[in-house]
């Protein structure tokens, strides 16, 4: 089925391309980072993810330095 080969599409990139530093990317392609379903389908077969959390790891903080200089600047949410 198209899942089925979708999923095998992924798990191929993984082991093929996995030090080429394209993995984020392409989880964010398929959207796994986006909704808690596709953090725990991370999560069952790779534990860096447990301490993943939606809509708060996938930005940085601002340094406050930035902030300081440009008060139109707010810091994300979560820092």
């Amino acid at each position: 089925s198209q899942g089925d080969l979708r999923e095998r599409m992924r798990r191929e990139r993984l082991l093929e391309r996995g030090r080429e530093g394209q993995r984020f990317f392409d989880l964010v392609r398929w959207g796994l980072l986006s909704d808690a379903a596709g953090i725990a389908t991370l999560r069952s077969r790779d534990p860096d993810f447990d301490q993943f959390r939606v809509g708060v790891t996938q930005v940085l903080p601002i340094p406050r330095s930035e902030t300081n200089i440009n008060a139109n600047v707010k810091q994300n949410d979560g820092y």
